[in-house]
């Protein structure tokens, strides 16, 4: 068991869980530190955005008009230097909060504080927005997450940084899972973040890199870096149900792989990529109940194949 230095855990609503971790359990140690093995069209991004349609759907105040999630300017972010947002605040007082409004006006930052994060820390202060758990605990994916976006000024800002996509998947190259008592969560190396302990936020940054590749933000190098890591986090949940997840267990790594198979495998025929296509808008049950293996073959099968794997199910 590797060794965890320090690690302490404050039980509240939410478990707040402070840590500057130096060994984690990594669940997949065989991952190459070189993509260029990887089958993926190397000619790049193809196809149109699949998710473009449901933003117009799904009553998103913010993204209705369909061009996409992130809108990234011309931003010198070597000049932004600030830190992250401490939860405590939120934790301390939440209690005395007005409603909803109120809870998560403590957990936004003032604007004057946004635009001087460092893209770094507001990409890790979007990840643990507390409120990334309740939506995906209580709609379908989707309208769930579009849900997140609408309410964290958080993303709303990172989404205007041209590094933010990369420093989503950072921080999912980052998170490992620590085990205890026979069960698994993930935590990520910190500094100076108060971490809460909840598996959905793993969930949220699936949903946030499938944006960012539906809407091409990606090199052919950093998707072929993405799809090896996708694929282990999906082989390892398919093998250690609920290891990332509670909810919906592996179903968001689907998703995320559905996209990325989508816009970069190649040889799959129509009907494959209608399947892909669609796949996103799993939308037919609450996602607690899981997902069918025999829903994802296809994608499962696709994703292995392009990460010279063999496939987990």
């Amino acid at each position: 068991m590797k060794r965890i230095r320090h690690i302490a855990i404050l039980f509240a609503s939410f478990a707040v869980l402070t840590a500057c971790i130096d060994n984690t359990l990594n669940p997949d140690d065989t991952l190459q530190d070189s993509y260029s093995y990887i089958e993926i069209n190397r000619e790049g991004y193809f196809g149109t955005p699949i998710l473009t349609a449901y933003t117009k759907s799904l009553q998103s105040a913010l993204w209705k008009d369909g061009s996409g999630v992130w809108k990234i300017k011309d931003i010198d972010e070597s000049r932004l230097t600030g830190k992250g947002f401490s939860y405590q605040n939120w934790e301390d007082h939440k209690s005395e909060a007005d409603g909803y409004a109120g809870l998560i006006a403590l957990c936004t930052p003032s604007e004057s504080v946004l635009k001087k994060m460092s893209t770094r820390n507001l990409a890790i202060s979007a990840y643990l927005f507390p409120y990334n758990a309740n939506y995906f605990a209580f709609n379908c994916p989707l309208s769930g997450f579009f849900k997140t976006l609408d309410d964290s000024k958080l993303f709303q800002t990172l989404a205007t940084r041209p590094s933010g996509p990369l420093e989503i998947m950072k921080i999912y190259e980052e998170i490992a899972l620590k085990k205890d008592y026979g069960s698994y969560t993930p935590v990520l190396e910190c500094k100076d973040y108060l971490k809460q302990d909840s598996k959905m936020f793993v969930s949220w940054l699936e949903m946030v890199l499938m944006t960012a590749v539906d809407e091409g933000l990606f090199s052919v190098e950093e998707i072929a870096k993405l799809a090896g890591l996708t694929y282990d986090k999906l082989a390892f949940q398919i093998a250690h149900p609920k290891s990332y997840s509670y909810i919906g267990s592996w179903m968001y790594s689907a998703m995320l792989a559905s996209v990325i198979v989508y816009h970069y495998s190649e040889g799959l025929n129509d009907e494959e990529m209608s399947f892909a296509r669609d796949f996103v808008s799993i939308e037919k049950s609450h996602p607690e109940y899981g997902l069918n293996p025999s829903d994802a073959e296809m994608i499962v099968a696709s994703l292995s194949k392009m990460v010279g794997k063999k496939s987990p199910l």
